[in-house]
């Protein structure tokens, strides 16, 4: 599975390791062969699950409440967020993400707003 991405790359979202705007859709090199079957963005940054229930995510950190590092606070490429169960289902909100576990179980992280 390819994914591709463009447009306003502000915050990192995009998935290239750049934050300019691009025009042309272009292949999000580090999700090739990951097998992803579901994305959503949120305001400023990404979430994206493989087949096999594990979740990555990109641009800015603070806004997916996800403890990802990067430089400062936007993380430039999809990277995998360390969870201790797979993934069975999320949703990425404006300030907040849901994920809901493959034993049924629901988390939340956010701006507790």
């Amino acid at each position: 599975t390819k994914v591709y991405s463009w447009g306003n790359g502000k915050g990192g979202n995009l998935g290239n390791g750049s934050i300019e705007y691009e025009a042309l859709p272009f292949n999000v090199k580090e999700l090739n062969k990951k097998n992803i079957v579901k994305i959503q963005c949120g305001e400023w940054f990404c979430l994206a699950l493989s087949a096999n229930g594990i979740l990555y995510g990109w641009g800015k950190a603070s806004r997916s409440r996800f403890e990802l590092k990067g430089d400062g606070d936007i993380v430039y490429k999809p990277t995998k967020i360390p969870l201790s169960f797979k993934v069975k289902a999320f949703s990425g909100g404006y300030w907040h993400s849901l994920v809901v576990s493959t034993e049924g179980q629901v988390y939340s992280v956010g701006d507790n707003k």
